[in-house]
């Protein structure tokens, strides 16, 4: 997949990275990756066919290392104005709802609660306080 943006334009997306939980709720088969969780509607991404839910692979046939946000961040910002993705497609969470991230919210914002509301679960769960174990 090629996207195409001019020099002052950004490329409509946002993704998050990491180990599984990371990911969570994104990762098919508990995959950590690079994944796509916001598309701007369109947005050169859009335009080229990038949707929620996509793992990207390769930046400009660079293999992305998950576990390196920094580096990511600057592959992604360095790649120049034709840049070259490759990913494999998956479907939004299930559940999911696309529209619902149209609005004004932040997604790295809610990941980020999400994953303290699974974080908080586990805790208890560890403690006895639950039962059973929340994976």
């Amino acid at each position: 997949m090629y996207i195409r943006k001019s020099p002052d334009e950004s490329l409509g997306v946002k993704i998050v990275s990491g180990t599984p939980s990371e990911c969570f709720p994104f990762g098919a088969n508990n995959l950590g990756g690079v994944y796509v969780v916001y598309v701007n509607k369109s947005g050169p991404a859009d335009k080229a066919g990038l949707k929620i839910g996509h793992r990207i692979l390769e930046i400009n046939d660079k293999m992305v290392d998950p576990s390196d946000k920094s580096n990511l961040s600057l592959s992604l910002l360095q790649a120049g104005d034709n840049i070259k993705l490759r990913t494999r497609k998956h479907a939004p969470p299930k559940g999911f709802l696309v529209s619902f991230f149209m609005s004004e919210v932040s997604i790295i914002e809610l990941l980020v609660f999400v994953n303290g509301i699974r974080e908080f679960l586990q805790t208890l769960s560890c403690h006895g306080i639950l039962g059973g174990s929340i994976e």
